[in-house]
Protein backbone atom coordinates (compact mmCIF):
# COMPACT_ATOMS: atom_id res chain seq x y z
CA UNK A 1 0.00 0.00 0.00
CA UNK A 2 2.91 2.28 0.80
CA UNK A 3 4.58 1.35 -2.50
CA UNK A 4 1.79 2.29 -4.41
CA UNK A 5 0.46 5.34 -2.59
CA UNK A 6 4.83 6.49 -2.92
CA UNK A 7 3.57 6.55 -6.80
CA UNK A 8 0.49 8.44 -6.63
CA UNK A 9 -1.66 5.48 -6.75
CA UNK A 10 -4.66 6.55 -4.73
CA UNK A 11 -4.76 3.15 -2.08
CA UNK A 12 -7.35 2.47 0.36
CA UNK A 13 -5.34 -0.07 2.85
CA UNK A 14 -7.69 -1.85 5.27
CA UNK A 15 -6.38 -4.18 8.07
CA UNK A 16 -8.24 -6.02 11.23
CA UNK A 17 -5.39 -4.32 14.13
CA UNK A 18 -4.79 -1.13 15.48
CA UNK A 19 -0.91 -1.57 15.66
CA UNK A 20 -1.04 -2.24 11.88
CA UNK A 21 -3.19 0.64 10.58
CA UNK A 22 -1.01 2.75 13.09
CA UNK A 23 1.66 2.11 11.57
CA UNK A 24 0.39 2.91 8.17
CA UNK A 25 -1.20 6.15 9.35
CA UNK A 26 2.50 6.69 10.85
CA UNK A 27 3.56 6.08 7.12
CA UNK A 28 1.29 8.09 6.20
CA UNK A 29 2.33 10.66 7.84
CA UNK A 30 6.28 10.57 7.37
CA UNK A 31 5.86 9.70 3.69
CA UNK A 32 3.14 13.29 3.12
CA UNK A 33 0.87 10.25 1.26
CA UNK A 34 -2.12 12.00 0.42
CA UNK A 35 -3.33 9.13 -1.75
CA UNK A 36 -3.51 7.05 0.97
CA UNK A 37 -6.77 6.16 2.91
CA UNK A 38 -6.27 3.71 6.13
CA UNK A 39 -9.43 1.80 7.45
CA UNK A 40 -9.57 -0.65 10.43
CA UNK A 41 -12.40 -2.99 9.38
CA UNK A 42 -12.77 -6.90 9.13
CA UNK A 43 -12.19 -8.40 5.30
CA UNK A 44 -15.06 -9.79 5.51
CA UNK A 45 -17.08 -5.95 6.09
CA UNK A 46 -15.39 -3.29 4.23
CA UNK A 47 -16.54 -0.19 5.11
CA UNK A 48 -16.56 1.22 1.02
CA UNK A 49 -19.34 1.57 -1.93
CA UNK A 50 -19.87 -1.38 -4.00
CA UNK A 51 -17.82 -1.74 -7.34
CA UNK A 52 -15.67 1.13 -5.87
CA UNK A 53 -12.02 -0.79 -6.69
CA UNK A 54 -10.27 -1.01 -9.49
CA UNK A 55 -7.90 -3.34 -7.85
CA UNK A 56 -7.64 -5.69 -4.65
CA UNK A 57 -4.27 -7.09 -3.46
CA UNK A 58 -4.98 -9.95 -0.76
CA UNK A 59 -1.52 -11.22 0.28
CA UNK A 60 -1.24 -14.02 2.98
CA UNK A 61 -4.84 -12.68 4.29
CA UNK A 62 -7.44 -15.26 2.77
CA UNK A 63 -6.26 -18.22 4.90
CA UNK A 64 -6.16 -16.83 8.11
CA UNK A 65 -10.30 -15.46 8.15
CA UNK A 66 -12.19 -17.87 9.68
CA UNK A 67 -15.23 -16.64 7.60
CA UNK A 68 -13.50 -17.11 4.18
CA UNK A 69 -16.95 -17.17 2.11
CA UNK A 70 -17.79 -13.66 3.46
CA UNK A 71 -14.14 -12.47 2.92
CA UNK A 72 -14.45 -13.30 -0.70
CA UNK A 73 -18.13 -12.47 -1.47
CA UNK A 74 -16.81 -9.01 0.22
CA UNK A 75 -14.29 -8.03 -1.70
CA UNK A 76 -16.12 -9.51 -4.96
CA UNK A 77 -18.74 -6.86 -4.38
CA UNK A 78 -16.05 -3.81 -3.95
CA UNK A 79 -14.25 -4.63 -7.61
CA UNK A 80 -15.73 -2.72 -10.40
CA UNK A 81 -16.36 -4.47 -13.45
CA UNK A 82 -12.08 -5.27 -15.50
CA UNK A 83 -11.46 -5.17 -11.90
CA UNK A 84 -8.67 -6.77 -10.72
CA UNK A 85 -8.04 -9.30 -7.71
CA UNK A 86 -4.26 -10.43 -6.86
CA UNK A 87 -4.51 -13.17 -4.14
CA UNK A 88 -1.65 -14.74 -2.62
CA UNK A 89 -2.31 -17.81 -0.21
CA UNK A 90 0.10 -20.78 0.67
CA UNK A 91 0.06 -23.58 -1.61
CA UNK A 92 -1.48 -27.37 -0.41
CA UNK A 93 0.51 -29.50 1.06
CA UNK A 94 1.20 -32.53 -1.73
CA UNK A 95 3.12 -29.65 -3.70
CA UNK A 96 5.91 -28.98 -1.18
CA UNK A 97 8.84 -30.99 -0.98
CA UNK A 98 8.05 -33.83 1.85
CA UNK A 99 10.52 -33.11 4.09
CA UNK A 100 9.48 -29.55 4.90
CA UNK A 101 5.48 -30.98 5.46
CA UNK A 102 5.85 -30.38 9.25
CA UNK A 103 8.35 -27.57 9.47
CA UNK A 104 5.27 -25.73 7.71
CA UNK A 105 2.61 -27.46 9.37
CA UNK A 106 4.09 -26.08 12.34
CA UNK A 107 4.77 -22.62 10.57
CA UNK A 108 1.39 -22.46 9.85
CA UNK A 109 -0.45 -23.19 13.48
CA UNK A 110 2.20 -20.82 14.88
CA UNK A 111 1.01 -18.02 13.02
CA UNK A 112 -2.62 -19.03 12.02
CA UNK A 113 -3.10 -20.60 9.15
CA UNK A 114 -6.18 -21.80 8.63
CA UNK A 115 -6.22 -23.40 5.20
CA UNK A 116 -4.01 -23.89 2.23
CA UNK A 117 -5.17 -23.96 -1.63
CA UNK A 118 -4.54 -24.69 -4.59
CA UNK A 119 -5.76 -23.10 -8.59
CA UNK A 120 -8.46 -25.38 -8.45
CA UNK A 121 -9.53 -24.37 -5.22
CA UNK A 122 -9.34 -21.05 -6.06
CA UNK A 123 -10.93 -21.14 -9.42
CA UNK A 124 -13.81 -22.68 -7.43
CA UNK A 125 -13.93 -19.85 -4.66
CA UNK A 126 -13.52 -16.80 -7.26
CA UNK A 127 -16.08 -16.72 -10.14
CA UNK A 128 -13.34 -14.69 -12.19
CA UNK A 129 -11.23 -15.22 -15.32
CA UNK A 130 -7.96 -16.56 -13.76
CA UNK A 131 -4.98 -14.21 -15.76
CA UNK A 132 -1.47 -15.36 -14.38
CA UNK A 133 -0.26 -17.57 -11.76
CA UNK A 134 2.87 -17.63 -10.22
CA UNK A 135 4.28 -19.90 -7.53
CA UNK A 136 6.45 -18.74 -5.10
CA UNK A 137 9.03 -19.69 -2.01
CA UNK A 138 10.81 -22.37 -3.40
CA UNK A 139 13.46 -24.59 -1.98
CA UNK A 140 16.25 -22.65 -4.01
CA UNK A 141 14.61 -18.95 -2.22
CA UNK A 142 14.87 -20.93 1.30
CA UNK A 143 18.63 -22.34 0.57
CA UNK A 144 19.19 -18.18 -0.78
CA UNK A 145 17.83 -17.26 2.54
CA UNK A 146 19.83 -19.20 4.76
CA UNK A 147 23.19 -19.48 3.17
CA UNK A 148 22.36 -15.29 3.23
CA UNK A 149 22.37 -15.23 -0.05
CA UNK A 150 18.87 -13.17 -0.66
CA UNK A 151 19.54 -11.90 -4.18
CA UNK A 152 20.46 -15.58 -5.53
CA UNK A 153 17.33 -16.70 -3.74
CA UNK A 154 15.42 -14.58 -5.24
CA UNK A 155 16.87 -15.61 -9.09
CA UNK A 156 16.46 -18.83 -8.47
CA UNK A 157 13.13 -18.60 -7.15
CA UNK A 158 11.98 -16.75 -10.37
CA UNK A 159 12.53 -19.53 -12.61
CA UNK A 160 10.31 -21.45 -10.93
CA UNK A 161 7.24 -19.42 -11.16
CA UNK A 162 5.13 -21.63 -13.55
CA UNK A 163 6.27 -24.78 -11.44
CA UNK A 164 4.00 -25.76 -8.54
CA UNK A 165 5.89 -28.70 -7.15
CA UNK A 166 8.27 -27.37 -4.65
CA UNK A 167 6.93 -24.22 -4.27
CA UNK A 168 5.23 -23.02 -0.57
CA UNK A 169 2.30 -19.95 -1.80
CA UNK A 170 0.20 -19.54 -4.97
CA UNK A 171 -0.56 -16.35 -6.63
CA UNK A 172 -3.11 -15.73 -8.90
CA UNK A 173 -4.50 -12.49 -10.79
CA UNK A 174 -8.05 -12.30 -11.58
CA UNK A 175 -9.70 -9.91 -13.88
CA UNK A 176 -13.69 -9.59 -13.14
Amino acid sequence: AIEFAKKGFKVTATDLTPESVGLLRRYKKDFKLKHLNVIQCRAEKIPLPNKSVDVIIANAILEHIPAERQAIKEWLRLLKPHGVLVITVPLKFRYLWPPLWIPNYLHDRNIGHLRRYDLADLKLKFPLEVGDVYYTGNLFKIIGLVLKLEALGEQLDSFTTSIPYGANNIMVIFRK
